[in-house]
């Protein structure tokens, strides 16, 4: 039994936790020592529903690990996964149609871990998203169930109402802009008056110079 104790003992020396040994004194080798794990995540694209800026789960997408053979595509809901993965660091793409091509990012996969990569954000080409709170002149109080008409500015002068909306009962607004906006200068009307001013800049006009923004206005009387 002594003998068998220090056999035991010597092979958990060399192999420690890749062997089993039970109490009959056998020793099993063939446990999974796979230096191997997978990757998960789920691609979102952002939109507005009822004046909420909300993340959707984007399908269809190709998802594919750089410099292998791994790929997959998206479900309905925007997941996706892989499933043993040797252990390393890798960049991850991800590719559908107008949307934003070549997306990187880089995971580390770990042994016999799951590398959960969260959300990942892809952007149409041609969509802006404005979104924010509309407050009473105070600043402070929203001002909910507003009709708001976002206006194209030229040249300084509102041009044409381009979309309107209702505030939510928080005063929250949200709109989205097609192709083009980012080159033009938007205001705010609150119930069919030239009344309302960007919070951030208090002026009555600002130019769209990203993919998203979060900009509050207020009425002024």
């Amino acid at each position: 039994m002594k003998k068998i104790m220090s056999l035991a003992i010597l092979i958990i020396a060399l192999f420690g936790n890749s062997c089993q040994i039970d109490l009959g004194g056998n020793v099993d080798l063939t446990t999974d020592t796979k230096s191997e794990g997978w990757i998960t995540g789920r691609v979102v694209i952002p939109s507005i529903d009822k004046n909420k800026l909300v993340w959707n789960g984007l399908s269809g997408v190709t998802v594919s690990i750089t410099r292998t053979n791994y790929s997959t595509v998206t479900a309905t809901s925007g997941e996706f996964s892989f499933d043993e993965i040797p252990t390393g660091t890798y960049d991850v793409t991800f590719n559908k149609d107008v949307f934003t091509s070549n997306m990187t990012s880089t995971v580390t996969v770990r042994r016999q871990q799951e590398s959960d990569m969260g959300d990942i954000t892809l952007y149409n080409y041609d969509t802006y998203i404005v979104y924010g709170i509309l407050y009473n002149e105070d600043k402070n109080t929203p001002a909910g169930r507003v009709q708001l008409d976002l206006i194209r500015y030229y040249h300084g002068s509102p041009l044409e109402v381009e979309l309107s909306t209702i505030t939510n009962s928080t005063g929250e607004f949200g709109f989205t802009l097609g192709g083009g906006a980012s080159i033009t200068f938007y205001g705010l009307r609150a119930n069919n008056k030239k009344n309302v001013k960007w919070l951030d800049s208090n002026a009555e006009s600002i130019k769209i110079d990203s993919k998203i923004m979060n900009q509050d206005a207020y009425i002024i009387n």
